[in-house]
Order: C-alpha cells, then sequence, then structure tokens
C-alpha cells in the first residue's frame, strides 16, 4: 500500500525492479508538435471563419 504525495512515489520507486524502461505508444503527431499549439490554430482559423461570414452578412443587402 503506497502513500500520497512524494512517499508513496518514493516506496514506489524503492519497489521497481531493474531500470526505468518507457515503452512508447503511437500518437497522431509527430516530433516537434504541440497538442495546445495545435488546439490554438485550429481556434484562430474558427475566429477567422467567424469574423469572415460576418464581413459577407454585413455587406449582403438586407431583406
Amino acid at each position: 500500500m503506497t502513500t500520497g504525495g512524494a512517499a508513496g512515489i518514493t516506496m514506489l520507486a524503492a519497489r521497481q525492479e531493474g531500470p526505468y524502461r518507457l515503452v512508447p505508444h503511437e500518437s497522431g503527431l509527430g516530433p516537434g508538435f504541440e497538442v495546445t499549439s495545435l488546439n490554438r490554430l485550429a481556434g484562430e482559423f474558427e475566429e477567422d471563419e467567424i469574423i469572415d461570414r460576418l464581413h459577407r452578412a454585413s455587406r449582403s443587402p438586407s431583406l
């Protein structure tokens, strides 16, 4: 049983046998891409699209 906080991490590390091994997994992004940056970029594209639609709507003749 582990306790919370740093003590739990220390106890867990003490029980590990052998060196730490990182098991890679397949992700949809390549090296150098950050998810938060891509989300921000997507938001900017959405904002640009909204602005374009508002401009087009303001230029069209009203009924």
